[in-house]
């Protein structure tokens, strides 16, 4: 598979890390509405009433995998199972992450937020974020729960998704002293899933406009729900 470096003048997307969230979630991302599902755990605040419901296994980073794709055609491929609190059952492929066309998971685009890993103004019930009334979720830590993924609280640093001060073997931060994790890219190592860095885009959480005509047969399944990309 070609390498390449593709230049910011060609649509390649860097986050900085001050993007990621370091503090309670902004008070526009936080829905007012609530919707009910079976993939969550979640309790009320005030303790009066208590709801379980059984946690999904997306616990695991082959079964959680984010396409960042900017503006360019490319198609998701997804076998014929409903995802836990989606409003979508995809059994053809779909273009994604067009302008039109928005439905991957991780990110949240203006049209539709009904996706994994971000929190919309409409619709907090997803893994990647906590509403207000339920703090299980996969990548964030509420007030009441910290020992999730995707998130490291004051008493608990060892979870998946961010690195704590004495903990950095984790997923999806790149600590000062240990840079092969899933989900960020470091200045020494770079073909980790989660990012692309300068020299490397073919990973899985964002893709890079420089590789666009790899063959259907190349296509690889991904996880136990597994998701394929072609691009």
């Amino acid at each position: 598979m070609p390498k390449s470096t593709p230049s910011h003048s060609e649509g390649y997307r860097v986050r900085p890390r001050q993007e990621l969230h370091h503090g309670p979630p902004p008070a526009s991302y936080i829905s007012q509405s609530r919707s009910s599902t079976s993939s969550l755990r979640s309790r009320s605040r005030d303790g009066d009433t208590q709801r379980s419901h059984e946690l999904i296994n997306f616990v695991g980073v082959t079964t959680i995998k984010t396409v960042f794709l900017p503006a360019q055609k490319s198609t998701l491929y997804k076998k014929s199972k409903a995802l836990p609190n989606s409003r979508h059952v995809w059994h053809e492929p779909v273009d994604l992450f067009r302008e039109t066309n928005d439905n991957v998971l991780g990110w949240v685009s203006e049209t539709n937020d009904n996706v994994l890993g971000w929190v919309s103004e409409t619709n907090d019930n997803v893994l990647g974020w906590v509403s207000e009334t339920n703090d299980i979720v996969l990548g964030w830590v509420s007030e009441t729960n910290d020992n999730v993924l995707g998130w490291v609280s004051e008493t608990n640093d060892n979870v998946l998704g961010w690195v704590s001060e004495t903990n950095d073997i984790v997923l999806g931060w790149v600590s000062e002293t240990n840079d092969i994790v899933l989900g960020w890219v470091s200045e020494t190592n770079d073909n980790v899933l989660g990012w692309v860095s300068e020299t490397n885009d073919i990973v899985l959480g964002w893709v890079t406009p420089a590789h666009t005509a790899v063959e259907e047969d190349q296509r690889e399944l991904i996880g136990t729900d597994s998701w394929s990309v072609r691009h």
